[in-house]
């Protein structure tokens, strides 16, 4: 019986090669499609699993203001002793360092992390001990990377290396090397050492003050990442209620009665992009939820497909399934047979889908920025989602027209009178879906693409090009200054390299345009005041940028109070405060920097985008700082001219700063990178758009050739009578128009919805006009039309003859 049903199935193949290769073709391209999907949300949704214990492991966060916040002060000690649940704690702080042995330096992030860390984050290690790793203060922890950057392939336990916290390198011994940290891990480490030696940096020095220590509990900018492991992962919510208990003794009267603390699961990090001060950037599960959403209306389309060229194809079967109900099929068995055909359909593509996805892999994975694998042999649940993906594909598909075909009556068969009409309500129903499908997700690619254009092209109010930024090696990433006396050798390069023939001007600043500003205060005109953010920045800052004064004055050294209190302010404050005058204008609030309550107004610069474009333009205060505390130094170069340059810069850094690492960037590079996972969102996006559309229109083509063959003798007859080819084409076009402009009808007004809301998550953005919906139903129109008109004109120029002769 099986057999025969085999032979029946590749019989019915090898006659209709074309609707069979439309078939094969549109599910091995969904399948291959949602495979990639479903590895790339996997991976999204797989961070920190990999971690023994992983359900036991949380991140205590703060919430009040309506935000939630990732870095938290808590007493621990008196956290372990109160709330017996917590097995192990740690802190984590980081800031970027140099790190150096007596050949080679590198500028590397220092996590700074309790003793505790190996006991909350089990990483298997490569060298040493996770017990006493970190036990003394003197000791560290390199990552695989950074052990292989430093000493090469050998064991580098109990070499010494030199970590520079505050003004000086202090000295430490390796006493262990973590193995390679997974990709998908949150928690990720260049150096590790006890959190006891911050009390050496700037960040260290600042809480020692016994009166400013206490004012930081509870969330600050100043406070580390905070992590517990606990007994039991039902505990969750008891120490959450202790914790909050615990810290009613701790928090300032700002915080207190307003900061809840909550433990969120490690896993639940990689995807909380609303986390203010998060540990690093986090992804929008909004996305990813997305994409699966594409590949199940992928799947669907293409389903659809099959449905509808197996319905029209079945006239061709009516003969077979009127023989088998003869002979004693029951109609069971009929539909046992269809559907068991569409499954064989389906695994044969799923068997092309896997070959393509190793074969494009690799492109998957330059486009997404990921290190995705596929292993059948191993990843036995991956192996059990696909085949079960692929029979529930089968079944789906072959449903409809089993029950459809199955039920008709052998005696009506072969009498001749049972003839497939072309006006199936379902099929069409199912058309328009396509169409629906099709034109939603053309409109909203095309609105994606003019929104990441027009970020892309946006004038940030200041010239991105030819900027090369450096970083200075003594400062952290935090904005703080390490060491006030290291600044005279960065200073003299740079007073060095603005006299270079390719330099058009140099300059500093705590900050490049699209960071976070480091520092904010409240300043006050009048009876207005409103929230601030400080950029100190070196001579030449306006030039240097291109930023535009539309009145007063920019800094210069002739003037000593420009270090003192004068300051230049954009428009934004301006407007906040409602200065009339601004020039001379005096500003009260306290200062960042040592400076007075009360700066003085010189000069206006025009609104410009020092912060990521998903930020709307807030005040800003420039002030002047001539020779301490720049994070980078930014030099601007002849168009053209870099190269060169490069060299020159390389070889004045080695001069002045020797064993100090030269790192550096093109600002307008790093532009481009701080949208570069939402692109690459877009493009995914996009490829998936395309094959939706592909697919939709491959079951167009087959639909198309269907409708042609059904009406042949028609077409000869109309022919004969004097009917043009144009005739026809209208005949046959007529039964799609109104299918997609039905489709354009219901598709405009959901993509409009789900676009807008899309839209919101950016503070600029272009304006939803009626030119994609028109386009979209242009573009299908003229598609089906030329599909339709490949047909027709086939069916059209053939022998009128032979076309009466046919059936």
């Amino acid at each position: 019986m099986i057999s025969s049903y085999l032979r029946t199935a590749f019989r019915n193949m090898r006659r209709q090669k074309l609707y069979t290769a439309i078939n094969v073709i549109g599910l091995s391209v969904t399948l291959m499609v949602c495979i990639f999907i479903f590895l790339f949300v996997r991976n999204e949704f797989s961070y920190d699993t990999f971690l023994s214990g992983h359900q036991r492991i949380y991140r205590v966060l703060g919430r009040g203001w309506g935000q939630t916040f990732g870095r938290v002060a808590v007493p621990w000690r008196e956290a372990r002793k109160e709330i017996p649940q917590i097995d192990s704690y740690t802190r984590i702080w980081e800031e970027k360092g140099i790190v150096k042995t007596k050949n080679k330096g590198f500028k590397e992030t220092i996590s700074f992390v309790d003793s505790g860390f190996f006991s909350v984050f089990p990483f298997p290690m490569l060298f040493g001990s996770q017990s006493t790793a970190l036990c003394d203060i003197h000791s560290a922890v390199l990552s695989r990377e950074m052990a292989y950057k430093l000493f090469g392939r050998e064991n580098p336990v109990g070499k010494l290396i030199s970590i520079r916290l505050g003004e000086s390198f202090t000295d430490f011994i390796v006493s262990g090397v973590a193995a390679g940290i997974p990709p998908n891990s949150s928690i990720d480490f260049s150096v590790l050492i006890p959190y006891s030696n911050l009390k050496y940096t700037f960040v260290g020095r600042i809480l020692s003050s016994p009166e400013l220590a206490r004012t930081m509990w509870g969330v600050s900018n100043l406070a580390p990442s905070a992590f517990v492991r606990l007994e039991n992962s039902s505990d969750r919510t008891r120490v959450e209620n202790l914790l909050q208990l615990l810290m009613k003794n701790y928090l300032s009267p700002l915080q207190l009665g307003k900061t809840r603390f909550v433990l969120q699961p490690i896993e639940e990090i990689h995807l909380s992009s609303d986390v203010v001060w998060n540990m690093q950037k986090a992804s929008n599960p909004q996305y990813s939820l997305i994409l699966l959403g594409l590949a199940a209306l992928i799947l669907l389309t293409t389903s659809i497909n099959f449905i509808n060229l197996t319905i029209a194809r079945s006239s061709h079967r009516f003969k077979e399934i009127g023989v088998r109900k003869v002979i004693g099929a029951s109609r069971m068995k009929l539909i046992y047979q269809f559907v068991g055909e569409a499954i064989l359909l389906s695994l044969g593509s799923l068997l092309i889908a896997i070959a393509s996805t190793e074969l494009l892999l690799p492109v998957f994975n330059q486009l997404t920025g990921r290190e995705l694998t596929i292993n059948l042999f191993s990843d036995w649940s991956l192996i059990a989602g696909l085949v079960a993906m692929a029979v529930l594909v089968g079944i789906v598909s072959g449903a409809y027209p089993s029950i459809y075909l199955s039920r008709f009556d052998a005696a009506e068969v072969f009498r001749g009178n049972k003839k497939l009409s072309g006006s199936n309500p379902m099929t069409r129903g199912m058309m328009v879906f396509q169409f629906v499908v099709s034109a939603g997700l053309l409109i909203s690619a095309i609105i994606m693409l003019s929104q990441f254009d027009y970020i892309q092209a946006k004038n940030l109010g200041f010239d991105k090009e030819n900027v090369i930024v450096i970083d200075n090696p003594f400062l952290n990433n935090n904005g703080m200054y390490s060491g006030w006396r290291a600044d005279a050798p960065v200073k003299t390069f740079m007073d060095n390299v603005s006299d270079y023939s390719g330099v058009m001007s140099a300059t500093s600043s705590t900050q490049m345009p699209g960071q976070v500003p480091p520092s904010m205060t409240i300043m006050r005109y009048a009876n207005d005041s409103t929230d601030v953010n400080v950029f100190a920045v070196g001579d030449g800052y306006i030039r240097t940028l291109g930023l535009t004064i539309v009145s007063g004055r920019d800094f210069t050294t002739a003037i000593a109070s420009d270090t003192i209190n004068d300051v230049i302010v954009n428009e934004t404050l301006v407007k906040k405060l409602h200065i009339r005058h601004p020039l001379g204008a005096e500003l009260t609030g306290p200062m960042p920097g040592y400076r007075g309550n009360s700066e003085r107004i010189i000069g206006v610069v025009k609104d410009f985008n020092y912060e990521p474009l998903s930020r709307k333009i807030s005040p800003i205060i420039l002030t002047l700082r001539l020779s301490t505390g720049w994070n980078y130094v930014m030099v601007r170069t002849k168009p053209g001219n870099y190269i060169p340059t490069i060299a020159f810069l390389r070889k004045e850094w080695k001069q002045i700063l020797p064993g100090m690492p030269f790192q550096y960037t093109f600002l307008d590079e790093y532009l481009n990178g701080l949208y570069a996972s939402a692109e690459r969102w877009n493009r995914i996006i996009d490829y998936s758009t395309i094959f939706a559309i592909l697919i939709a229109f491959m079951g167009l083509f087959g639909l198309a050739s269907y409708s042609v063959e059904r009406r042949t003798k028609e077409i000869g007859i109309r022919r004969i009578m004097g009917a043009k080819s144009r005739d026809v084409l209208s005949l046959i076009y007529g039964e799609f128009f109104w299918l997609i402009l039905i489709a354009a009808v219901l598709a405009c007004p959901a993509a409009w919805y789900f676009m807008h809301r899309w839209l919101q998550d950016f503070a600029y953005r272009v304006d939803i006009t009626i030119w994609p919906f028109v386009f979209t139903s242009l573009a299908i129109l003229l598609a089906t039309l030329v599909v339709t008109m490949v047909h027709v004109v086939r069916a059209a120029r053939a022998n009128p003859v032979e076309s009466l002769r046919y059936e």
